[in-house]
């Protein structure tokens, strides 16, 4: 499935926010079309122009949550063992409050896409950091198993303390993905 959602069109902001606002106080499986166009202030054509329907523009948002903690998690891991305290301290993050607390509404209202990996969003860019950080091919990085592993227990591991935005536990969880990247992954040491 092709990703339609582009965090830099106006029209997908405004549904996101308005999305999150709805979910707030009501389940996702009552949030219609209508509502969500009505509290966007948009017309239900603008929202056809873009998405399919609502289960579509949940999963659509979904895999840009993935996509853009995935790229936060990257951009940590790259940092380095020795900016961790730092890091998570200053609170770096690449989402915003907006994305912060849709991903939260996500995980309370256990939205998921049966069907669907989660895995296929974030996977591809955990290859290419390890191969551009470790000149190795793409193909390779898919070849690992360990790697495939690790990916699958990082992203559920940090994506909670992510959601809760604690720094103490971010810190705490990266240096435990640290160390269980460098025992699991020995050819790709993160120094």
């Amino acid at each position: 499935m092709e990703y339609k959602f582009d965090d830099g069109l106006r029209a997908h902001r405004r549904l996101m926010k308005a999305y999150t606002s709805l979910l707030s106080s009501e389940s996702y499986k009552s949030v219609s079309v209508k509502k969500l166009t009505d509290t966007a202030e948009m017309s239900r054509a603008a929202f056809y122009l873009h998405f399919d329907s609502m289960e579509d523009f949940s999963y659509q948002c979904s895999q840009y949550l993935i996509r853009k903690i995935s790229k936060q998690m990257i951009h940590w891991l790259s940092q380095g063992p020795g900016m961790i305290e730092y890091t998570c301290k200053k609170r770096n993050l690449l989402i915003d409050e907006t994305d912060r607390e849709l991903f939260r509404q996500y995980v309370r209202q256990e939205i998921y896409f049966p069907g669907y990996s989660s895995f296929d969003t974030l996977s591809g860019m955990y290859y290419e950091f390890v191969a551009e950080r470790f000149s190795v091919s793409v193909e390779e990085c898919k070849n690992n198993s360990n790697l495939n592993f690790f990916i699958r227990a990082f992203s559920a591991s940090i994506m909670d303390s992510i959601a809760d935005y604690d720094s103490k536990k971010m810190s705490r969880d990266m240096n435990y993905v640290f160390m269980i990247w460098n025992k699991l992954l020995p050819e790709y040491q993160l120094k």
